[in-house]
């Protein structure tokens, strides 16, 4: 809330002017002693709120500054109970109706403001009374020197005095008394009171003789005391005494003024049961609001009220709906209740009752005259009068604020309020503390769901792990290891097993095993006895984890059982390794401790028995199709050798057979068409030149069919020469050009099967692109790099993209080359997009 500046809260005070100047001209119009003219009298009275306005608009104005503004209304000769009335309309005036921001400052400052004003108007007032006194007793001297004056001093000194006056004989017995003493106190005339002892009217301290001593030492005395008027009320007074001498010195009389300063009483009463009211809740505010919990909240509440106010007993009564009473919560001050819950009142009942069901405060001046009054237990000191105030929590009452007093008429307004705003207070603390519990639950359950989640991605860190682990592993036992060690890592332990079993056999074989406890009996590769088949389908039977709280309720007739026993391990949490259609076997933890696992722990392990399975399933498999791998790539080289050596083998048959038969029926023929010559046979020598011609074109393809099937220059001068000739042999069959870059005995150390699969590679490659690549060039490199030799054959024809591969005929050419690579454990690599050609690369270890 902004704090406004002090030009706005000087215009909106002075907006108050008229009303403020107008309430303190009826109040000083009916006591004033001179009266003047109305217009003079507001002038004084508007300057006179100036003032009031000038000192609440400045900061930190204390009361002794504001004396001087209660002084100025002395030179008005205003009578004491006008006094009450200035301090009342000015109040009512600058409360009512402002704004927030003003009436906190105007609230602040005001007390100060009237404190002073009060102070200034009765020390001025005493100080004019002095004046007075001394003036009427120089008045009284001279009339005792001139007996003739006397009567006139009197009656025009102290008869006309506003202040209550008597004399006193040295006895303290009244020998005079004024009219304003008469009208102050009461009586009709003087003859009810004079004669009479000073003690009658009022409580005074000591006696005549103490109070001459006083006056002959200080010459004078002030001081207040309670006076009692004629029906028996009483009233504050403030008395002046002073002690008449007579010619010769003596004491002779004594004089008293008397002021009424109860209106003043009240006020300063007023003023300070206001600043205490004020310091309680600012107090009260700093220190529950500091508190967290309800029940010290409300413990605070009822310590700080009882022992401010000094009422026997305060209590705090929550109201519970369900039992539809209200319930002791907090009690201070009270006596013979072990314990708050003891006080149960059923709502209705009580004054704390009906509030609790009205939602009204109700301050009850006398309990004995309320039929509502209950009297819960006997005290030593009753309850004369009691005040309750509904605390309420949107918009309910969840609880009543009782105080109880033993004077009758204990709670003005006032305390109404007070209290009323120590509820808004109470209201809001609990509110604030319900918020800070339900904060408090909400970070605990957030708290709860932070650690689960860490525990969650911890679990699946460690998983991702573990997978990554076991993708990277070899063997089931690098599996095995891997697993061990992440899950170590998610559950606490001194041992970690992977048992695997062989039902066929009847053993079970510790795959891999961690432990820290014991001397390890039941380690890696130990295989024990498969004894309780039927105790490990019924523990594991339905595929889950089982917690063993403690071993030596197994049977110990298990040598695994009883080995790990042995070891010193008290409790286990137990996985299942299975399949589908199988159970694998075991991963196992154990703690030296019984009851050391808990169900949290279960899905941990049963996940990385999953993994586990999964990861032995696939080594299993993995290694079954790299053993059908090597035993297909042994069957692809003896496929390969084979054919190589039944290609040698025709081609021998075709050289040493088929070869000589034609050129043994070539020599015939040649014979034969010879003796035709001579005997003019041209017919028949027609047809033995076409035998001949046939003979020889039989002969060309058989030696191109022995080409084909094992080129010679394969085995005269290795595989570089031989690509040459298939290069050249290629331009003249397809009029593709094929250049043929590389080194000449790059790959020399080849063994020859190698070399026979790197130009098979090449004439496949080669018939492919004659067949689908619409190339018109292609290339052929042979290098040897290090220890690798690389074959590549390219071309600049359409290209393909690798979805296409494995569509249409020409895949089986590709299939046919990667096949011959892989059988001589050759790396086979294809490179292809549309438009860029095609890249075939082998790279074989030499």
């Amino acid at each position: 809330m902004r704090k406004p500046s002090d030009t706005e809260m000087r215009r909106i005070l002075l907006s108050r002017s008229e009303a403020v100047v107008e309430g303190w001209y009826q109040a000083v119009k009916s006591a004033a002693v001179v009266v003047r003219s109305p217009a003079q009298m507001r002038a004084i009275l508007a300057d006179l709120f100036e003032e009031v306005v000038a000192f609440l608009v400045s900061e930190g104005g204390s009361a002794s500054a504001a004396e001087s503004i209660g002084a100025s209304f002395i030179s008005l000769r205003i009578r004491p109970e006008a006094v009450g009335r200035i301090s009342g309309v000015l109040v009512g005036s600058l409360l009512k109706e402002q704004p927030d921001a003003v009436r906190e400052v105007v609230e602040a400052r005001l007390p100060n403001l009237i404190a002073g004003m009060t102070t200034g108007l009765y020390s001025t007032g005493t100080q004019k009374l002095l004046e007075q006194q001394e003036e009427i007793r120089a008045a009284y001297a001279c009339a005792l020197r001139a007996a003739e004056d006397e009567l006139r001093v009197k009656n025009a000194g102290i008869a006309a005095s506003i202040n209550a006056i008597c004399m006193l004989d040295l006895d303290a017995r009244l020998t005079y008394v004024n009219p304003a003493f008469l009208e102050m106190w009461g009586f009709e005339d003087d003859r009810a009171v004079l004669g009479r002892h000073v003690s009658e009217f009022g409580a005074w301290q000591g006696d005549i003789e103490q109070t001459l001593d006083l006056l002959s030492e200080h010459g004078g005395w002030v001081g207040e005391l309670v006076a009692h008027r004629a029906d028996g009320s009483r009233f504050d007074v403030q008395a002046s005494v002073t002690l008449i001498l007579d010619e010769a010195g003596d004491p002779s009389q004594l004089m008293i003024f008397f002021v009424d300063i109860t209106e003043r009483k009240r006020t300063q009463e007023a003023l300070e049961r206001r600043a205490t009211h004020a310091t309680f809740l600012n107090r009260i505010s700093e220190q529950i609001y500091e508190l967290r919990a309800v029940d010290d909240v409300l413990q605070e509440v009822v310590r700080l009220t009882q022992e401010t106010f000094g009422y026997h007993q305060v209590a705090y009564l929550a109201v519970d709906r369900k039992a539809e009473a209200l319930v002791g919560v907090a009690i201070a001050g009270a006596m013979g209740w072990p314990t708050p819950d003891c006080c149960r009142i059923p709502l209705g009942d009580g004054i704390t009752g009906w509030v609790a069901e009205h939602g009204r405060a109700l301050a009850v001046e006398d309990v004995s005259a309320d039929p509502r009054y209950l009297k819960l237990m006997p005290r030593p000191e009753p309850t004369r009068s009691e005040l309750v105030v509904p605390v309420s929590l949107e918009g309910e009452v969840v609880a009543v604020l009782d105080l109880q007093s033993p004077h009758l008429d204990a709670f003005e307004e006032s305390d109404q309020v007070v209290m009323g705003t120590l509820a808004d207070q109470i209201s809001a603390a609990l509110e604030n503390a319900r918020l800070y519990e339900a904060l408090q639950q909400e970070l605990d359950q957030r708290r709860a769901v932070e650690t689960t989640l860490r525990r969650n991605v911890r679990r699946l860190e460690t998983l991702r792990d573990l997978d990554q682990a076991i993708l990277k592993a070899k063997s089931g036992e690098d599996v095995a290891e891997a697993a061990l060690r992440h899950l170590r890592r998610l559950v606490p332990c001194q041992r970690a097993s992977i048992d695997l079993f062989d039902f066929e056999k009847g053993e079970v074989t510790v795959l891999a095993a961690t432990q820290t406890v014991g001397e390890g009996k039941a380690a890696s590769g130990v295989s024990f006895p498969l004894t309780q088949r039927r105790l490990l389908f019924e523990m594991i039977g339905n595929r889950q984890s089982v917690i063993v709280e403690d071993i030596a309720h197994l049977p110990q007739s298990s040598p695994l059982i009883r080995t790990l026993h042995a070891e010193g391990l008290r409790s286990f949490v137990v996985a299942p390794i299975s399949t589908r259609e199988e159970l694998i076997g075991l991963v196992s933890l154990g703690s030296r401790r019984k009851g050391s696992f808990t169900p949290e722990h279960k899905p941990m392990v049963e996940e990385v028995a999953d993994s586990v399975a999964i990861a032995i399933q696939q080594a299993r498999l993995v290694d079954s199709v790299s053993r059908q791998g090597e035993r297909l790539r042994d069957a692809m080289a003896r496929l390969a050798e084979a054919e190589e050596a039944e290609r040698q083998t025709v081609v021998r048959a075709l050289h040493d057979r088929v070869g000589q038969n034609l050129t043994a029926l070539d020599l015939n023929l040649s014979t034969i068409r010879a003796q035709l010559d001579i005997h003019d046979l041209p017919d028949l020598c027609a047809r033995i030149d076409s035998a001949l011609s046939l003979v020889e074109e039989t002969n060309e393809r058989i030696r191109r069919l022995m080409a084909d099937l094992r080129p010679p220059v394969l085995d005269d001068y290795g595989v570089f020469a031989a690509l040459n000739w298939y290069a050249d042999r290629f331009f003249s069959q397809t009029g593709v050009t094929v250049n043929v870059r590389g080194e000449e005995d790059a790959a020399q150390d080849l063994p020859a099967h190698v070399q026979n699969a790197l130009f098979r590679i090449t004439q496949e490659a080669l018939n492919n692109i004659a067949k689908h690549a619409q190339a018109n060039e292609a290339s052929v490199s042979l290098f040897a790099d290090g220890r690798v030799v690389r074959l590549a054959v390219s071309d600049n024809g359409v290209g393909f993209e690798r979805e296409e591969l494995g569509r249409g005929r020409s895949s089986w050419g590709l299939l046919t080359m990667r096949e011959r690579a892989e059988s001589v454990g050759a790396k086979f690599v294809i490179e292809s997009q549309h438009g860029e050609g095609t890249r075939v690369v082998v790279e074989v270890d030499r």
